[in-house]
């Protein structure tokens, strides 16, 4: 996922354990109140902390749920889902 021209983000810390099996990375990027990414997201189990931040999070057609860091997202995908992301906030999200 690729933030909109203006926006900023700075590379994320990353780590790959076992084979590529597990992927551990943190960072932090710029996102604009009412701004909006996507992408795909993969296949096996998410663990997302977001340390500071407010954002929606949509995964293709559902109901977007909010998360106001600091705050944790688990989620078993078993397929291909699109994601899109909305700023709630002037600011910048922070995650691990």
């Amino acid at each position: 996922m690729s933030p909109r021209p203006g926006s900023t983000r700075e590379p994320p810390a990353s780590l790959e354990l076992f084979s590529r099996n597990l992927s551990l990375s943190a960072g932090r990027f710029s996102i604009q109140e009412g701004e909006r990414v996507a992408g795909p997201m993969r296949r096996g189990l998410k663990v997302a902390i977001m340390l500071e931040g407010r954002q929606a999070l949509e995964l293709d057609d559902r109901p977007a749920v909010l998360l106001d860091g600091p705050t944790m997202l688990v989620a078993a995908n078993g397929g291909q889902h699109m994601q899109r992301r909305t700023g709630l906030a002037d600011g910048t999200l922070r995650y691990a």
